[in-house]
């Protein structure tokens, strides 16, 4: 009776199996998108207005870079260790929902000033502030001027942001009327 053996693969042939597996790995690494380079786009995304939603996943890449890099957070901001990173113009916002980073070193700038001058059809609306361990609703009735206390910084750079939910807004700062600022508490 003869019995059928399988014979093992030669160590040349799992070597050679080894190699290409390892050229397809470096390959796919070579081809993936490094932290900061993402960074770098979406900061020009958002600062032209051509993304101003962050999707989860580039939230997540921009807050591990701005954790391993402590003065990335400065550099995104036009100016201060606050500020809007989205579209605007002297603060008035261009998109309905906007991004603010805040580094650590803002510990006075914790106050948030909307000038309220959207157009009385749009009103009501309700403001949504999100940051890294608040959920926070201003319902606006009115035009005015609001301020918004924000919780105190952590040890690293937050984004937060604000959603502007009514009707009929569009990505425009003449129709959303709202212009950012920011204070020292009080």
């Amino acid at each position: 009776m003869k019995i059928n053996r399988r014979r093992l693969p030669s160590i040349g042939f799992i070597a050679l199996l080894l190699t290409y597996g390892l050229a397809a790995a470096f390959f796919l690494w070579g081809f993936s998108q490094p932290d900061l380079d993402r960074v770098w786009y979406l900061h020009h995304e958002l600062k032209i207005g051509r993304t101003y939603q962050i999707k989860k996943r580039d939230k997540k890449i921009l807050l591990r870079a701005m954790a391993r890099h402590r003065e990335l957070a400065r550099a995104l901001l036009p100016s201060g260790e606050i500020g809007i990173v989205s579209e605007n113009s002297d603060g008035w916002i261009a998109t309905p929902v906007v991004t603010i980073i805040r580094t650590p070193e803002s510990g006075a700038k914790n106050r948030l000033l909307f000038d309220i001058r959207t157009s009385k059809s749009l009103l009501p609306y309700s403001i949504t502030i999100r940051g890294s361990d608040f959920d926070e609703k201003i319902a606006i009735h009115k035009q005015g001027k609001i301020g918004f206390d924000l919780p105190r910084v952590g040890a690293t750079a937050e984004i937060i942001t604000l959603r502007l939910e009514g009707r009929d807004f569009i990505a425009d700062p003449s129709v959303l009327g709202v212009r950012i600022r920011f204070a020292h508490g009080g």
